[in-house]
Order: C-alpha cells, then sequence, then structure tokens
C-alpha cells in the first residue's frame, strides 16, 4: 500500500506542480484570502463581505500558515487532495478489487489539479471532506461493533459539516454517504444518521461560534444571500451560455477527456455491470445518486464555472474504472492520456507565468503593488474596484469597503454578460449606498480602478456609469498613473 501511497503523492503533486511557483492564478483566491486574514478579528462578514460559509476561510486560515504564503496554502491544498485520493481508494476498494480500485485513486490524483490549474478553491478543500465522510460510512459497514459504528458515524457527521461550512452545496453530495448506511440495514441506518446529525450540527456551530459575530449576520451574508441570488436570478444571455459551453469544453473535453471516455464507455457496457447481482441495485442506485447530486452542483445557479466541475471528479473516476479492465490496453491508454493533460496543464501555466501572461500575477498586478507600498503606510486604507482582491493581501492594506468584489453592489450580475443597463449606478440600490458610505467614512489613500478586459471583463464597469464614484474621485483624488491593468488615483493631501 505504501508503494501506491507514494504514486499516488507522486501524481497529485504532478497536477499542482504549477501552483507551487506563483502565488495567484485565479482572481477569487485573493479574495478569499484576504477574507481569511479577518477570520479571528471578530470582523468577519462586517469589515469584509463575501458570500461563504467560515469554515472556508478558517481552514484558509490553518493550511496557510495563518495567512502566511499563499505557495504554502497550494502545497498543502495538493497534500489535501492527496488525502482525499487516499479515501477514494479505500472507498473504492470496498466495492472493487485493489488494482481496480488503485486505478481509480490515480486518474483522480493525476486529474485533482488541472481545473484551475491547481489553485485554492471551495470545491477543493470540501470535496476530501466528503470523501472522508464516504469512508466513514465504508468503515460502518465494515464493523458489527455498535460503538465503532458510533464513533464512525459522529465522524461522518463532522466531516459533512465541515464540507457544508466550506460551502453550501457540499450538503446535497452529502447525502451519498448517508445513503451508504441503507445497507445495514433502516433501523440500523436511522440510528447512525441521526448520530451523525447531531455531529454535524454541533461542528457547524462550533464553527460559527469562533467567527464571533452574531449568529444572524452570519446566516444573512453566507447564505441568505446565496439563496436570494439562486431564486431570482434574471434569464440569463446568449453570451452567458456560450461562456457555459466554453467551461464545459476546457474541463471535459479537455481536462477531464480520460474519465469523460472512461465514462462512455461504462454507458456502453451497462448490461456487464460488474458488481454482484445481490448488491447490483442498490449499488447502480449508488451511482445515479452521486450523479444526479453531482450534476445539480455543478448547475446549482446557472453559472457553471469551472471550478464548480471538480466536483465531477469522484464520479467520472467511478464509473471510468468501473468500466475498464485492468490488464487491457485502453487502462494504459487512458493513464497516459490523464498523465499528459497534467504536463500540458503544468506546462500551460508555467509558461503563461514565464510570458507574463498571468492576468491575476503579471507585471502590471506587481507594479499597483509596488506603488501601493510606496504611497501608504499599514494603517492606510485602499480600494480596488474589481476584479484583483489579491492586492489587498499583497500589500496588508485594508480594504475601504466590505465588499471585494464590485458585482456584490449591483446585485451579483455577472459583469461579462449583463447588459450594459445593469452596470450602472442605481441609488435605489442599498448595497451601493452602503459601498458609498464605506468610500466616504474610510477616505481611501489610494483608489485603483481596474479597466483591462481579461480581468473579469472589468472594462465593462466604466467609472461614468457611477457619478457619484467618479465625482469622489475628480474632488478628492489626482490620477497618478495607468497602465494596462487599470488607473491608480492617490487622495491629495
Amino acid at each position: 500500500m505504501w508503494i501506491r501511497a507514494l504514486y499516488l503523492l507522486l501524481s497529485t503533486g504532478l497536477s499542482f506542480f504549477a501552483s507551487f511557483f506563483i502565488p495567484v492564478i485565479n482572481t477569487d483566491e485573493g479574495g478569499w484570502a484576504t477574507m481569511a486574514k479577518y477570520t479571528f478579528k471578530h470582523s468577519l462578514y462586517t469589515a469584509v463581505i463575501d458570500h461563504k460559509p467560515p469554515f472556508l476561510f478558517q481552514f484558509h486560515w490553518l493550511l496557510s500558515g495563518g495567512e502566511s504564503s499563499l505557495i504554502l496554502l497550494h502545497i498543502m491544498t495538493a497534500l489535501w487532495m492527496f488525502l482525499g485520493a487516499l479515501a477514494f481508494y479505500y472507498v473504492l476498494n470496498f466495492f472493487l478489487d485493489e488494482r481496480k480500485a488503485f486505478f481509480g485513486a490515480l486518474l483522480f490524483s493525476l486529474l485533482s489539479g488541472v481545473v484551475n490549474y491547481g489553485t485554492f478553491c471551495p470545491e477543493r478543500f470540501y470535496l476530501p471532506f466528503i470523501l472522508f465522510a464516504a469512508l466513514m460510512a465504508v468503515r460502518i459497514l465494515k464493523t458489527d461493533s455498535l460503538k465503532s459504528q458510533i464513533m464512525n458515524a459522529l465522524l461522518l457527521g463532522a466531516f459533512v459539516g465541515a464540507a457544508g461550512c466550506i460551502k453550501q452545496p457540499a450538503f446535497l453530495m452529502s447525502l451519498v454517504p448517508f445513503w451508504i448506511l441503507l445497507k445495514k440495514g433502516i433501523p440500523r441506518a436511522a440510528i447512525l444518521s441521526s448520530v451523525a446529525v447531531v455531529s454535524l450540527l454541533v461542528f457547524t456551530w462550533i464553527s460559527w461560534l469562533l467567527v464571533e459575530v452574531p449568529f444572524s449576520t452570519i446566516w444573512s451574508e453566507a447564505y441568505q444571500a446565496n439563496f436570494r441570488y439562486i431564486h431570482s436570478r434574471k434569464e440569463l444571455p446568449a453570451e452567458h451560455w456560450k461562456a457555459v459551453f466554453d467551461n464545459i469544453l476546457i474541463v471535459l473535453g479537455v481536462g477531464y477527456l480520460s474519465i469523460v471516455l472512461g465514462s462512455l464507455l461504462f454507458i456502453t457496457r451497462l448490461k456487464q455491470f460488474i458488481f454482484p447481482v445481490r448488491d447490483r441495485l442498490f449499488n447502480m442506485a449508488s451511482i445515479l445518486l452521486l450523479l444526479f447530486t453531482s450534476i445539480w452542483m455543478v448547475s446549482m445557479g446557472g453559472r457553471y464555472y469551472q471550478n464548480y466541475m471538480i466536483i465531477l471528479l469522484p464520479l467520472l473516476c467511478l464509473l471510468t474504472t468501473m468500466a475498464v479492465d485492468w490488464n487491457s490496453k485502453l487502462r494504459k491508454a487512458l493513464t497516459a492520456l490523464a498523465f499528459l493533460t497534467a504536463v500540458g496543464y503544468v506546462s500551460f501555466t508555467l509558461t503563461q507565468q514565464l510570458r507574463d501572461k498571468n492576468k491575476n500575477w503579471d507585471s502590471q498586478v506587481k507594479q499597483v503593488i509596488e506603488s501601493v507600498k510606496k504611497d501608504t503606510s499599514p494603517t492606510d486604507s485602499i480600494w480596488l474596484h474589481h476584479a484583483i482582491p489579491s492586492i489587498y493581501y499583497m500589500t496588508d492594506r485594508a480594504p475601504a469597503t466590505r465588499f471585494l468584489y464590485f458585482m456584490h453592489t449591483i446585485d451579483y450580475v455577472d459583469v461579462c454578460v449583463a447588459p450594459e443597463s445593469d452596470l450602472k449606478e442605481d441609488l435605489n440600490n442599498d448595497r451601493y449606498q452602503t459601498l458609498l458610505q464605506d468610500l466616504r467614512a474610510a477616505k481611501p489613500k489610494v483608489i485603483f480602478w481596474v479597466h483591462r478586459h481579461i480581468n473579469t471583463c472589468a472594462d465593462r464597469l466604466k467609472l461614468e456609469n457611477f457619478p457619484t464614484i467618479e465625482v469622489m474621485i475628480k474632488t478628492d483624488y489626482t490620477k497618478a498613473w495607468s497602465n494596462a491593468l487599470g488607473t491608480y488615483y492617490l487622495r491629495k493631501s
């Protein structure tokens, strides 16, 4: 087993290798890193706001060494996904033989870092927790000791609680571990599920308690805001669905091509379903539940971002493992394809960085960071209106407003596809009014207005369409310089 674990570790390391040298690759990384700095300062969801549950930021703080390094965070994220691959192996090994289980876990490891180029994202934080919960469910099936079953049920609930406190939809996929318990019979499954739910609630309570802000604030900002978005989103334009298609093509047609091909083969071989006859119906129902919850989670919110598709990884690896014989040439071919995919993503990411093409960590971004450090003191606040929240983290300067993303002040619209009418000042918008109040109170020393298109279509947020902010800048600030990324304004002394 140690040899197999080493293979999984090396494979995961390869998949994440590029991220070990680049602090910021994805736009949201900077926002979550900035939020995590407030985790234990009694001001999460008040001084800064993002609509994710608190354990995301608590776990981020832990894996980044108390927010000491984003490179460390990337390395720890890779190790975390390696542990997820180990859990996946043991779960598969309960249903399949050791070699096939290792094949599935190896595919998981090789492809675990290709989406979003190995960056930190909530899906990579909570997916191993769900796999750990599934492992606890399998351990329950293996023992007849009630004491052991209860201990594993407590751990199962805690892992599900952790996943759900990282991102809300994780509770959906967590239905799978609870479903597995039914193999113990309905009466015993009901008892163990109740124990797990109690553990889940206790974990959630502790996570919320550590934030040290009113529970009503956490509920409003981390949960209700998301529910409102899901139930009130507008009809999406054709440009949005083109972006969705592009995301699906990049992930399923390139990143996950090997396991997509294996999953298609599984569909063609349904009649040769390999589980024993007596378990066939239950196990097929388990796969259908995993399929249903995975697709539901990807589609929830209607945006289909690439990082959402990370949660398809266990499903596609499972189907591929079941469809492909260990001794077949196809297994070797799919493994080689997964390996080449990982190498390709790593090579592309490093090449983009060397060519100064990483939009979140290029010379333009670094120029802003250097200027902010030179023009401000650690007690000054700054405001970066959109797309590059990593500058708050890298300069260790406080954001002047609680909203790290401008979209949070304009009804969470997708800036890249929203109509022009949605990208204009609305003084009747409560959150926009809060933004203005924050800016007037904080008097940020620097304002940087981003206008580079590749940074989440920032060019569509034109300063002239927000006249109140424009007047504020013209009155109280001088234009210091501009580059391809945006314009740098320094407050008048």
